[in-house]
């Protein structure tokens, strides 16, 4: 929003309010009367017009009128006057808001910003309104487009429930009386569902039922408005939940962040350490190779074939360290878009990972890979399943078990990836398998883990990839022997 009009007669206020707006950066124009506010409109076309109502020439709200689109131009109504039917009227056309200009007019030009601010964060709100009411949709879309909502309608539970599933909103309202569902029983089965839990829903009904409204409450309503409503009231509602639900989430995308860093960090002297063990064995061969070219050379042995062969064997270790420091340097780099890979390719790079100690303990990964191709961000996948990996190691460090395997599988089914990950440690305990990712529990030392890692990668696959993980115990055989273990399944949409 950046081309303002401020339509004021009192020259100072018109000077105060172009003169604050100018120094947030909006182009402004400045009329004091009505005529010169007509012929201007003629002309050009505003982002925002600052309306006084009453100007020496003409009552100021008759210029709304000339507005052909309110969802273009906005209209904020700056006065001194509180009668309450004119600003009912007001708010049934269109306008955004109504502020009263008093001695206080600093106050004034901060609800002003507070606005401006506000229609430009909520371009990509989505409301949904359920509401069999032709009269009522109509109504609402009349109030909410103007403030850049978008509304999406519709005029049965069944129907608003379908729309909810498969789109995404920021706001519901919710009629009672509905034709095929009571509107009470559609607002428990929103939030029967975990991610509609703090979805904002504004119940609107005629209802006086003091019963029935402390229900609406107890099943999860937000907020409660009696028609036939007041327009400024519900408008003023609509923002300050939409506004709750986007702070709301800002302060858990700013602690997925914190927990997300902390899960990095709390892997990095384990990554930093299998740096160390798988360096140095091309270390030691190179220093062996050289060492015995120097040898041969002194003593007047050195053949070309013996060099030739040698220099071949230390560009090769050379190479593995060079692809050993990427494959950790890209471990730690942040991936901020989407692409697709290999699926049993990443698991390449989750074993080269972390085959040290793997090997160390003498732990064998049997896999079975299908075909697949992923759609997602693969340093965020490579982390969960190393996450997963580490845990069952750390399992079978606890354990005195001969044998001891890690069994990976993907497939195809339904549209879905699915990816299994079981290991025969013995299973996770019944009484504490429904914690397992909750964050910051784990059943290790304070010294041996922190408990973030299954919790983001929860994160990753639900948030990220919109996908489940869960985990089951299991038992199975393997060479006609009966194994038991945990078996973390995830499932990821194929598209």
């Amino acid at each position: 929003m950046k081309k303002i009009l401020i339509v004021e007669d009192s020259k100072v206020v018109n000077n105060i309010v172009a003169n604050e707006l100018k120094l947030l950066g909006y182009s402004c124009t400045q009329v004091y009367n009505f005529i010169s506010a007509v012929e201007i409109l003629n002309k050009n076309k505003y982002d925002l017009i600052i309306l006084d109502l009453h100007l020496p020439d003409g009552e100021g709200y008759e210029l709304i009128h000339n507005i052909q689109s309110l969802s273009d131009t906005k209209v904020v109504i700056l006065t001194g006057n509180t009668e309450k039917q004119l600003r009912e009227e007001l708010f049934h056309h269109g306008i955004l808001d109504y502020i009263i200009k008093d001695k206080n007019l600093s106050y004034a030009i901060q609800e002003l910003h507070k606005i401006l601010a506000h229609i430009e964060d909520v371009k990509t709100h989505n409301i949904l309104v359920i509401d069999d009411s032709t009269f009522i949709c109509k109504q609402i879309e009349s109030i909410l487009l103007p403030r850049n909502y978008k509304v999406t309608i519709a005029k049965t539970g069944k129907d608003g429930l379908e729309k909810l599933v498969n789109g995404r909103f920021d706001l519901v309202t919710l009629d009672m009386e509905l034709p095929d569902i009571h509107g009470s029983d559609v607002l428990e089965e929103i939030k029967s569902h975990k991610e509609f839990i703090d979805l904002p829903v504004i119940v609107i009904s005629g209802t006086n039922d003091s019963d029935l409204i402390r229900k609406i409450y107890k099943k999860g309503g937000s907020d409660f408005i009696r028609k036939p409503f007041i327009v400024e009231e519900f408008a003023l509602k609509v923002d300050l939940w939409t506004d709750y639900r986007k702070k709301h989430y800002e302060e858990i995308e700013q602690k997925d962040l914190l927990l997300s860093q902390q899960s990095k960090m709390a892997t990095m002297g384990e990554m930093l350490e299998n740096i160390i063990h798988q360096s140095k064995q091309p270390l030691s061969l190179i220093t062996s190779l050289a060492s015995g070219t120097l040898m041969k050379q002194e003593f007047n042995q050195l053949t070309t074939e013996y060099l030739e062969k040698n220099l071949e064997q230390i560009i090769q270790s050379a190479l593995h360290l060079s692809e050993t420091m990427t494959m950790f340097r890209n471990f730690y780099k942040k991936n901020s878009f989407k692409t697709t890979f290999d699926l049993s390719e990443l698991f390449m790079k989750a074993f080269q990972l972390t085959e040290s100690k793997f090997h160390n303990r003498g732990i064998a990964t049997i896999t079975n890979f299908e075909d697949i191709k992923v759609y997602g961000f693969d340093i965020e996948l490579l982390q969960v399943f190393i996450n997963i990996l580490n845990n069952a190691r750390d399992e079978f460090g606890r354990k005195q078990i001969e044998k001891k395997y890690i069994f990976i599988t993907t497939y195809l089914q339904d549209n879905f990836v699915y990816i299994s990950i079981k290991d025969n440690a013995g299973g996770i305990p019944e009484d504490i398998i429904e914690k397992v990712f909750d964050s910051h529990f784990t059943t290790k030392s304070e010294d041996e883990g922190t408990g973030i890692g299954l919790y983001m990668s929860k994160e990753i696959i639900e948030k990220h990839h919109e996908g489940e993980i869960f985990c089951v115990n299991e038992n199975y055989s393997y060479e006609d022997v009966i194994y038991r273990g945990a078996n973390f399944i995830i499932k990821i949409p194929l598209n």
